[in-house]
Order: structure tokens, then C-alpha cells, then sequence
């Protein structure tokens, strides 16, 4: 019996998901326009999208209680529309619950126009959904959910591991053509646990802002495939040596380096575009 009790708990049931959507609901009828109308920011924590999520998956009316404040149809109208998104998980339990919000796995597809989105404290492992934002998506923000950029950049790599980025060559016939993040130029994905710049890159080949600042990168690796970078952050990561990275970083203006390990400048001499940069925290002993 404890174990059915701990279930219901994990894994909020149905009464507990309608309860969510319908505030959800309730919520965005009131104030749903205005805040599309103004632009704003919109907060939403994996819990209400799960909920979201297991609602759409029931075959059953959008307004099944005659509650029209609390018809699912003011959600998915609101997410059709918005275009700037925050969603903030929660470290450990939820309330007073044992609910683990990193554990509740949820679908952004019913997302359709968002411009940016800021994920936070999730696991990326349980985000469906995230190649349908590839049309519209300018601005992509993760923090404190990624164990490397495949995961968030290349989620359908999982079941497909032989892909091609679309419009490469190859002579594999057998291979997957991914699609590209055709209108992402900032991608953020500082703070995370990402130990290598893997060739998820080729995907986003449009993006001008990277930041992987507080990592575990200790090489830098296939950046050469974005020949839109001027802005590059890999600060407080485990970098040692830079040599040969002119051949990956050729357009580059910002580059950030603080706190890492590097011993000398050797890599830097031709970087003829920077304009600045930072090697505050290393373990240089002399300049030249």
C-alpha cells in the first residue's frame, strides 16, 4: 500500500493534473491577451507543463468540467502565440510533496512562435519536443540540465546516432538528415556539465552569441563549423592549452577565457579579428 501512496505522489495522478491545467487556465483567461499584447516574459514549471502534456494525451473535451474559465483551449491558445518563455524546475521536492519535478517528462510542440526560451534546474533527458522550436527559435538558454550539448541540440540523436546535419555532404545512405536551428544566433548553455563541444554544432550553424562559461570543456573542438561566432564564452572551464584554435574561431571578436588553466597565449597570435578578450584567473607566467 506505501508503494501505491509513494506512486501517486511521484507521479501526480489525474485529479492532480486537471487541478493544475485548470488553474493554468483560469489564469490565462483573465490575463492570457495582456500579457502577449505587452510581450512579457512567461513563467511556467515542468509540473504545469507535464500536466499540460498528460492532458493532451487524454481523448476527452478540452472544458470536460462546463467550466469555460477553465477550458484547456485558453492554454493552447496562449501557447500558440507566445513568444518569450522561462521555465524554472525546482531542486528536490515540490512543496511538501515527493514529487521530483527533474523526473516529470513534458513536450514543448504546443509551443508555435517562440523567439526565446530560458530552461532552467529540468533534465534535458525528459524535454520532447525541442526540435519543433527549430523554425521560429532565436534565443535558447539552458542552465543546470545538460550533460552535453547533443542532448539539447540533437535529442532525436538518441534513436538516429548515424545523422547528418542538413545540407551536408555524405555518402551514407543510410543516414538521418537533421534539420538545422535555421534562425538561432544566441545559444547559452553555461553552467551545465558539458565536457565536450560534440558536432551538434553543425546544427546551428546561424549562431553569433555561444556561451559555455562553467563547464567541464577542456579542449576546444569543431567551433570551425560556425562561421557566424564573434561572440564566444568559455570562461571557468578546465582549458589548458589554445594551440591551433585560430583555425576554429576565424571570425571571432569577444572571447571570453577567465578562470581556466591555460600556461601560455600560444593559439592567440592569429585571431586578427578579436577585439576583446579576457584571460583574467589562468596560470600565465609571462605575456609577450
Amino acid at each position: 500500500m506505501s508503494h501505491f501512496v509513494m506512486f501517486v505522489f511521484f507521479c501526480p495522478c489525474l485529479q492532480e493534473v486537471n487541478g493544475i491545467t485548470a488553474a493554468l487556465a483560469e489564469e490565462l483567461f483573465h490575463k492570457g491577451e495582456q500579457l502577449l499584447v505587452a510581450g512579457e516574459v512567461f513563467t511556467l514549471c515542468p509540473l504545469q507543463l507535464y500536466a499540460i502534456t498528460q492532458q493532451l494525451k487524454l481523448a476527452k473535451p478540452t472544458c470536460s468540467n462546463g467550466d469555460a474559465k477553465a477550458d484547456l483551449g485558453h492554454i493552447l491558445d496562449f501557447t500558440c502565440r507566445l513568444k518569450y518563455l522561462k521555465i524554472t524546475g525546482t531542486r528536490g521536492e515540490v512543496g511538501t510533496s515527493n514529487i521530483q519535478e527533474d523526473s516529470l517528462t513534458f513536450d514543448l510542440s504546443v509551443f508555435k512562435a517562440l523567439l526565446q526560451i530560458e530552461i532552467s534546474d529540468c533534465n534535458s533527458a525528459h524535454i520532447m519536443g525541442l526540435p519543433s522550436l527549430k523554425p521560429c527559435l532565436v534565443t535558447l538558454s539552458v542552465h543546470h540540465s545538460a550533460a552535453s550539448m547533443m542532448d539539447v541540440l540533437v535529442p532525436e540523436a538518441c534513436e538516429s546516432p548515424q545523422w547528418v546535419a542538413e545540407g551536408a555532404p555524405t555518402d551514407c545512405p543510410v543516414t538521418t538528415i537533421i534539420p538545422t536551428w535555421k534562425t538561432l544566433t544566441t545559444l547559452d548553455m553555461s553552467h551545465n556539465h558539458i565536457g565536450c563541444i560534440d558536432n551538434s554544432v553543425k546544427l546551428i550553424p546561424k549562431v553569433e552569441f555561444l556561451d559555455l562559461s562553467s563547464n567541464e570543456l577542456s579542449v576546444v573542438e569543431n567551433l570551425q563549423h560556425l562561421y557566424n561566432l564573434i561572440h564566444l564564452d568559455l570562461s571557468y572551464n578546465m582549458l589548458t592549452v589554445l594551440e591551433g584554435v585560430h583555425t576554429k574561431l576565424g571570425n571571432i571578436q569577444t572571447l571570453n577565457l577567465a578562470g581556466n588553466r591555460l600556461v601560455s597565449l600560444a593559439g592567440l597570435t592569429k585571431l586578427y579579428s578579436l577585439v576583446n578578450l579576457d584571460l583574467s584567473s589562468n596560470k600565465l607566467g609571462q605575456v609577450g
